[in-house]
């Protein structure tokens, strides 16, 4: 099964308009605030992801996880990149098989500050914790394998 042919956060399919009907009227969207598809992402943990486009090319969400928040453990089928707007975002990673032991001392772990971007490479199982005081904001963009 492809990754495409399955839904996940990584592809939602055709938000907030139909690709292939706005690249045929080679038409401009604009997406606003009240179009983000607001969904509450996780099992355990929750953080807010607002789903701002989602097509068979890219899927970009802006991430936000409250002082104290983090995000549970997982991957995805495509890259992904991410750019902080706000706070300071601390990025966990995992070597396969340590991503059920939260203590394992060989994590990798990033700290993203306002204003700075980060790459993760597809597969990489991560987390994303919030250290700090304040909201953390992120716009979060994942390419869906093809």
């Amino acid at each position: 099964m492809k990754a495409l042919d399955r839904p996940n956060l990584d592809y939602l399919g055709r938000w907030p308009v139909d690709p292939q009907e706005a690249r045929k009227a080679r038409r401009l969207v604009p997406i606003t605030p009240a179009d983000h598809l607001h969904l509450i992402h996780g099992r355990s943990q929750h953080v807010l992801v607002s789903v701002i486009v989602s097509n068979e090319h890219v899927t970009l969400w802006l991430l936000t996880i409250p002082p104290g928040g983090w995000s549970e453990i997982e991957g995805h089928d495509g890259e992904e990149a991410l750019a902080v707007l706000e706070g300071t975002l601390v990025i966990r990673t995992f070597a396969p098989g340590e991503e059920r032991d939260l203590e394992k001392t060989s994590q990798l772990s990033l700290t993203v500050h306002r204003g700075e971007k980060a790459y993760l490479p597809r597969g990489v199982k991560h987390s994303y914790k919030n250290f700090g005081e304040d909201v953390v904001r992120a716009y979060v963009a994942i390419a869906p394998r093809p």
